[in-house]
Protein backbone atom coordinates (compact mmCIF):
# COMPACT_ATOMS: atom_id res chain seq x y z
CA UNK A 1 0.00 0.00 0.00
CA UNK A 2 2.90 2.71 0.67
CA UNK A 3 4.61 1.90 -2.47
CA UNK A 4 1.20 2.13 -4.24
CA UNK A 5 -0.06 5.26 -2.27
CA UNK A 6 3.85 7.06 -3.12
CA UNK A 7 3.63 5.90 -7.14
CA UNK A 8 -0.21 7.54 -7.18
CA UNK A 9 -0.68 10.23 -5.23
CA UNK A 10 -4.07 11.45 -6.83
CA UNK A 11 -5.55 8.30 -5.58
CA UNK A 12 -7.08 7.65 -2.72
CA UNK A 13 -6.00 4.48 -1.62
CA UNK A 14 -8.37 3.34 1.56
CA UNK A 15 -6.86 0.21 4.16
CA UNK A 16 -9.63 -1.23 5.79
CA UNK A 17 -8.24 -3.36 8.91
CA UNK A 18 -10.12 -4.73 11.86
CA UNK A 19 -7.72 -1.68 13.60
CA UNK A 20 -8.94 1.08 11.41
CA UNK A 21 -5.40 1.85 11.62
CA UNK A 22 -2.28 1.94 9.40
CA UNK A 23 0.19 -0.15 10.16
CA UNK A 24 4.74 0.46 10.49
CA UNK A 25 3.94 4.74 11.10
CA UNK A 26 7.31 5.43 9.96
CA UNK A 27 7.63 8.67 8.18
CA UNK A 28 6.80 7.70 4.92
CA UNK A 29 3.12 6.39 6.33
CA UNK A 30 3.24 9.59 8.43
CA UNK A 31 2.61 11.46 5.07
CA UNK A 32 0.68 9.68 3.13
CA UNK A 33 -2.21 11.80 2.41
CA UNK A 34 -3.98 9.66 0.23
CA UNK A 35 -3.85 6.57 3.12
CA UNK A 36 -7.05 6.43 4.30
CA UNK A 37 -7.56 3.84 7.09
CA UNK A 38 -11.08 2.23 7.61
CA UNK A 39 -12.19 0.14 10.35
CA UNK A 40 -14.12 -2.83 9.21
CA UNK A 41 -13.66 -6.66 9.86
CA UNK A 42 -13.29 -8.66 6.16
CA UNK A 43 -15.10 -11.33 8.42
CA UNK A 44 -18.66 -9.19 9.14
CA UNK A 45 -20.36 -7.88 6.24
CA UNK A 46 -21.91 -5.46 7.95
CA UNK A 47 -18.70 -3.77 9.49
CA UNK A 48 -17.79 -2.77 5.74
CA UNK A 49 -17.86 1.09 5.40
CA UNK A 50 -19.63 2.62 2.62
CA UNK A 51 -16.32 3.65 0.99
CA UNK A 52 -15.99 0.24 -0.47
CA UNK A 53 -19.09 0.76 -2.89
CA UNK A 54 -17.30 3.73 -4.23
CA UNK A 55 -13.99 1.56 -4.62
CA UNK A 56 -12.73 1.12 -8.63
CA UNK A 57 -10.16 -1.46 -7.20
CA UNK A 58 -9.52 -3.82 -4.25
CA UNK A 59 -6.41 -5.06 -3.59
CA UNK A 60 -6.71 -8.24 -0.87
CA UNK A 61 -4.04 -9.09 0.90
CA UNK A 62 -5.53 -10.31 3.95
CA UNK A 63 -4.46 -14.17 4.70
CA UNK A 64 -2.24 -16.24 7.06
CA UNK A 65 0.66 -18.50 6.87
CA UNK A 66 0.00 -20.22 10.35
CA UNK A 67 -3.36 -21.40 10.81
CA UNK A 68 -5.08 -19.29 14.47
CA UNK A 69 -6.77 -21.12 17.38
CA UNK A 70 -9.25 -18.13 18.01
CA UNK A 71 -12.79 -18.06 15.90
CA UNK A 72 -12.20 -16.53 12.73
CA UNK A 73 -8.42 -17.36 11.88
CA UNK A 74 -8.32 -20.76 10.77
CA UNK A 75 -6.80 -21.20 7.19
CA UNK A 76 -9.94 -21.67 5.29
CA UNK A 77 -11.77 -18.01 7.26
CA UNK A 78 -8.88 -16.32 6.42
CA UNK A 79 -7.13 -17.31 3.11
CA UNK A 80 -10.41 -18.26 1.65
CA UNK A 81 -14.08 -16.89 2.98
CA UNK A 82 -12.39 -13.89 3.69
CA UNK A 83 -11.92 -13.39 0.03
CA UNK A 84 -15.37 -15.12 -0.99
CA UNK A 85 -16.84 -11.88 1.10
CA UNK A 86 -15.39 -9.13 0.30
CA UNK A 87 -15.66 -9.98 -3.51
CA UNK A 88 -18.90 -10.98 -3.27
CA UNK A 89 -20.17 -7.41 -2.00
CA UNK A 90 -17.88 -5.42 -4.30
CA UNK A 91 -19.17 -7.56 -7.21
CA UNK A 92 -22.67 -6.54 -6.37
CA UNK A 93 -21.82 -2.73 -5.86
CA UNK A 94 -20.32 -3.47 -9.50
CA UNK A 95 -23.66 -4.81 -11.15
CA UNK A 96 -25.81 -2.49 -9.25
CA UNK A 97 -23.72 0.67 -10.84
CA UNK A 98 -23.24 -1.08 -14.11
CA UNK A 99 -19.37 -0.43 -13.68
CA UNK A 100 -16.43 -3.56 -14.03
CA UNK A 101 -14.37 -2.74 -10.84
CA UNK A 102 -10.96 -4.55 -10.21
CA UNK A 103 -10.41 -7.42 -7.42
CA UNK A 104 -6.85 -7.88 -7.39
CA UNK A 105 -5.61 -11.26 -4.65
CA UNK A 106 -2.36 -11.54 -3.35
CA UNK A 107 -1.49 -15.04 -3.06
CA UNK A 108 1.41 -17.53 -3.58
CA UNK A 109 2.39 -19.95 -6.23
CA UNK A 110 3.35 -22.96 -3.70
CA UNK A 111 4.45 -23.22 -0.67
CA UNK A 112 6.09 -26.17 1.42
CA UNK A 113 4.92 -29.28 1.85
CA UNK A 114 3.87 -28.70 5.58
CA UNK A 115 1.76 -25.83 4.64
CA UNK A 116 -0.90 -27.32 2.36
CA UNK A 117 -3.84 -26.43 4.12
CA UNK A 118 -2.52 -22.87 3.78
CA UNK A 119 -1.89 -23.45 -0.36
CA UNK A 120 -5.14 -25.25 -0.49
CA UNK A 121 -7.36 -22.43 0.83
CA UNK A 122 -5.39 -19.91 -1.27
CA UNK A 123 -6.06 -22.29 -4.34
CA UNK A 124 -10.37 -22.37 -3.35
CA UNK A 125 -10.25 -18.63 -3.31
CA UNK A 126 -8.51 -17.66 -6.90
CA UNK A 127 -10.90 -20.52 -7.87
CA UNK A 128 -13.94 -18.86 -6.49
CA UNK A 129 -12.84 -15.10 -8.06
CA UNK A 130 -12.16 -16.93 -11.50
CA UNK A 131 -15.39 -19.15 -11.69
CA UNK A 132 -17.59 -17.64 -9.66
CA UNK A 133 -17.07 -13.54 -9.83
Amino acid sequence: MKLSAQQYPNVTHYVMSRRGTLRKRDSITNNLTNAVPLKADCQDIETYPRELEQCNSIVHTVGTLIEGKKPGTSYKEMNTDSVVKIATKFNEYAKRQEVKKNFVFISSEKAPPFLSDYITTKRDAEDFLLNEC
